[in-house]
């Protein structure tokens, strides 16, 4: 049907066109309102198709706006992948990124979140991304870092700040499949979730620090001499974790 309206919208355009232009070869004066009729109504035609164009383009993006983005992360994954400043530290950073990227797309069949859900998640493993090709230490940051005037590389700061958005996520799976009794207790447990998250991710920099030691760890840490650096992470997820979460609770009140 969607075809059918598509191709007949086309031929009305051409077909009126074309007679507009007969008509403006006659230099008879009782053509020229009949030019601006059909002048106005071809017009009125062409808007038609193309909002109608921009509805399908729409109505397609809405459809297929997980796989878009998949696409995207994708590309970006593998640009970035060529020549990072470390392989052994892209690596290990990218890991846990493909995991949630594979989690993400064995379960799309079965559950498929909003898609501002899947935005949020998106920009996260990117920005995280875009950390695992230079080193979250090294990487280009001196606009904000200059900003908030401070010396120190806060790119982590920022990222560990986005793991907050899969509270987000979180909080619309368990209210969709009602795990939960309300909205509240929904965000509570997004919130709540990554904050384990956070400390486990925090234990397992620690290990890999003591077991692989030197420049790789550092870089992989990236705690830039900050003694306090794991504590100040996990409170930058929580914060960011807490401000989804009311988001999420904001335009899902029960």
């Amino acid at each position: 049907m969607v075809s059918f309206a598509y191709v007949y919208t086309i031929i009305c355009t051409l077909t009126e066109l074309l007679i507009l232009c007969q008509l403006m070869r006659s230099k008879e004066a009782a053509t020229y309102f009949i030019r601006i009729l059909y002048l106005f109504d071809l017009l009125t035609e062409l808007f038609s198709f193309v909002n109608f164009k921009r509805s399908l383009c729409m109505s397609f993006v809405r459809a297929y706006f997980p796989h878009i983005l998949f696409v995207l992360y994708l590309i970006l994954m593998i640009w970035l992948g060529i020549d990072p400043y470390s392989r052994e530290t892209w690596f290990a950073e990218n890991l846990p990124i493909w995991i949630v990227v594979a989690g993400l797309a064995l379960s799309f069949p079965k559950f498929r979140f909003s898609n501002t859900a899947y935005f949020l998640m998106w920009f996260f493993l990117c920005f995280h991304t875009i950390g695992g090709h230079y080193s979250f230490s090294r990487v280009p940051f001196d606009f904000f870092n200059d900003l908030i005037g401070s010396e120190r590389n806060n790119f982590d700061r920022v990222g560990h700040f986005l793991v907050g958005v899969f509270a987000y996520p979180m909080a619309e799976l368990y209210q969709r499949k009602k795990w939960v009794s309300n909205t509240a207790t929904a965000v509570l447990i997004g919130i709540l979730a990554v904050g384990t998250w956070a400390g486990f991710y925090e234990v397992v920099e620690m290990i890999y620090a003591v077991n692989y030691g030197g420049e790789q760890a550092a870089d992989f840490l990236g705690s830039q001499g900050d003694i306090w650096d794991a504590q100040k992470d996990i409170a930058m997820d929580l914060l960011g974790g807490t401000l989804f979460g009311l988001i999420y609770l904001y335009f899902h009140r029960d």
